[in-house]
Formats: C-alpha cells, structure tokens, sequence
C-alpha cells in the first residue's frame, strides 16, 4: 500500500511541476488523498467561509457527474473564477477524482472574482492577490496539459489494476483450486456428474447478472471458470474459446437489464481482442472476472432493490425517452407489467414517484443544455420533454433551486 502510494504521489507531482498547476487525487467525498500546490486552504474565499467552501465543491461535485458523462474529462470554472480540469478514476468499483487547477484563464489584469464577494472589500483584495500566484494557461496550452493529465490518469489506474491484478489472482487462485479439488474427489469417487459441463451453473450465473446479485455471479463464475481450468488446463486455445463464450454471457446477460447494446457489444469485442493476446491460463481467468466489474455500474445499478431487472430496464427506457411524451404505462408496458405494479416499485424501491424520477431525468439533461447561450429557454424546455415552459420553469427551480435564467446567468454554479 506504502509503495502504491509513493507511486501515484511521484506521478501527480511531476506532472503538476512539468504543467505548472495544482493538482490533487481526492476520495469520492472529496476528501483529498494527495495533494500538491492545489487551492486546498490557500484560496481566501474557501478557506474565509464555510459557505463559500460548501458552494465550490458543489462545484466539483457537478463537474464530477459531467465528466463521467462527456468522455471521461471535463473543463470548468469554481467559483472563484479559475479553471480546473477534473477526471474520474474508478478504484475496486469506489470512485476517485483527479483534479488539475487551479490556474487563470486570464491575464491578472482582467481577472475577476466575480459579484459573489462584490460588497467585501477584504476578500476581494485578498483574492485578487492569490490570483496573482497562479499560473496563467493560454488556449493553447489548454488541451496539452489535458492530454497530459490524461496519461497521468492511465498511469494511476495501472498502478492501480497491478496490485488489484495481484489481489484478484490469488483470490482465484484459492477459489478455483478448491472447486478443482472437490471436482477431483468426485472423479475418484467415480461420480459421472463430475465431468459434466455445468451448463445448469450458466443459468444460474444468468439470473444472477439479471437480479443484481454479484456476490452469487462471481461465485458461480468462479465455479465455471474452476471446471474450464479443470478441462482445458493443456490445452490454452480451448480455454481462450469457453472464456469468449463466457463473455458473451455475460454480455447478453447485461443486455436484457438494460445495458447500452453499442457499449456492452464494443466492450464485449474488446475481451475476445484481449484473449488472443493472453499468453498463461491465470490472466485468462483474471480477465473474464474482471468483465463483471466492469459492467457493476449498469448492471449492478439497482442490486439492492427486490426488482432490480425490472428498475434497471424503466430508467434506461427513461432516460433513452426522456425528451418524448412518456408515461408511466409506456414504461410499464416496456418491462411487461401493470402500471400500478410499476407505480409501487418505484415508490417503494427508489422512494420516489414516476413523475419525479423522469423529471430529474429532464432537469439533469437541460442543466448541460443550459450552458449552451445558443439556445432560448422555450427551445430547452422542449428538448427535454416540457410541453409548457412555466412548468418547466418551476420544477427547474424547485430541484435546484434557481430559475433557469438564473442557472444560465452563473454559468451552472449553483
């Protein structure tokens, strides 16, 4: 743990010395990890007062949820006015942030903390002289030192997967052996079941995906991939072909509860891609686990809900919809149950109505819409699905409490 840490800390150093801006590695609360030169207590107006402090890193927070959302990496301006840079990593299924700034936009000259501190002349000056300290980056330098920190951020996620690697093959190591030496006993016991495929295991792994259960997924993988190692233990093509069958398994599986086709069918060639390069029979079977850690966020969305399946499908269906006339039949009709069986899962499970769900839909979807000034209020609230922009208005200001002529005006910091 000591040398991971080391690690990550010298690659986060370099690159804030080589890009001249702060840069910082938080926990998924925000909660710094590591640090070096960023705001941290050093900005006036975060360290002044504990609202300021709570108004930027909603901030960040926001920033977080777009950045998984546009490709990994997003652009942005606290509070205060500096840009940062923010960019998930995804550590044993738990998010972390990486986050680059901050840094001017700006000559000093034309830098402004904004009408937010207007009337308090001491911050004022204090922050006109923290910004004073901090790197200008042009245009131009912009995306290079994007770049940059995205190379870091691969360079963190290897260190990561290494020692997760190592983690994960020894605990296969000790489930798979014991599954192989039950398999044995049960061939010296002369039992014929023994050397049978356990196709009645792929089912169960099925349902298991499709219920959100991963502990019993991965139990029944680990079943699966004990009985191919059994099998194929000198034969590694042979191994490679019942690891690709698994995959899309696993694949369908995550289909069928609502997981994007075009993602899970990309992510699925790029397993089978992966298993012609494997050289040894341990990575083969690290690599088909790894599968159902990658499909967690989608297919395990909703695990602890009874109606997982059903959940997972209404809010793809949902989200894949939003910008249409949609009710709560439409949905119901979509998962193949009564509307008021679909009414009480989703106010017993998501603690919510219909309507409130798919309007948080809407509103997160015209929160992005609103930063682009191109398009009128009336133009956005259709986009999104509302019919009459005064009700649009309202709930707008009722889950952010702004209007959204407001939200625009702030640029999203609200």
């Amino acid at each position: 743990m000591k040398k991971e840490f080391t690690e990550v800390q010298k690659l986060i150093s370099a690159f804030s010395e080589l890009a001249g801006v702060g840069c910082t590695l938080t926990k998924e609360d925000f909660s710094p990890i590591i640090d070096v030169n960023s705001c941290g207590s050093a900005c006036p107006m975060c360290s002044c007062r504990e609202e300021y402090k709570r108004k930027c890193r909603s901030v960040h927070e926001y920033a977080a949820i777009q950045a998984e959302r546009f490709g990994g990496k997003y652009l942005y301006f606290c509070l205060a006015g500096f840009m940062f840079c923010i960019m998930p990593i995804i550590r044993d299924d738990i998010y972390e942030y990486l986050l680059a700034g901050p840094c001017k936009a700006t000559e000093q000259e034309d830098y402004s903390p904004g009408n937010v501190i207007a009337d308090d002349t001491e911050l004022y000056d204090s922050m006109m002289n923290y910004a004073g300290t901090l790197s200008l980056v042009a245009p131009d330098r912009i995306n290079k030192i994007v770049d940059i920190m995205e190379l870091v951020r691969r360079g963190i996620g290897d260190i990561y997967n290494q020692k997760r690697m190592t983690e994960v093959k020894i605990q296969l190591s000790r489930e798979i052996g014991d599954f192989i030496q039950e398999q044995k006993s049960r061939l010296i016991s002369e039992s014929d079941s023994a050397c049978q495929y356990p196709y009645d295991r792929e089912k169960q792994l099925t349902y298991a995906i499709m219920s959100g259960n991963k502990e019993e997924a991965g139990r029944l993988l680990n079943e699966i991939l004990g009985y191919i190692f059994l099998k194929y233990e000198n034969n590694l093509d042979s191994l490679k072909v019942k690891a690709m069958e698994l995959t899309v398994l696993i694949s369908r599986a995550a289909m069928n509860i609502g997981s994007g086709y075009d993602e899970t069918y990309q992510m699925s060639l790029s397993e089978m891609k992966n298993f012609f390069e494997i050289q040894n029979f341990d990575e083969v079977c690290v690599e088909v686990t790894s599968i159902l850690h990658k499909f967690k966020k989608d297919t395990f969305m909703y695990g602890s809900a009874k109606h997982a399946d059903i959940l997972n499908k209404a809010i793809k269906y949902m989200k894949q919809n939003y910008m249409h006339k949609i009710s709560l039949e439409d949905v119901a009709n979509h998962v193949y149950i009564s509307p008021s069986y679909m009414s009480k899962i989703f106010k017993d499970e998501m603690k919510t109505s219909f309507s409130n769900c798919l309007n948080q839909i809407r509103i997160e979807k015209s929160c992005v819409l609103l930063l682009n000034e191109e398009l009128s209020l009336s133009e956005i609230a259709e986009l999104v699905g509302f019919v009459d922009q005064s009700y649009f208005n309202k709930i707008f200001k009722k889950q952010t409490n702004a209007t959204p002529k407001k939200y625009r005006e702030q640029n999203g910091l609200i």
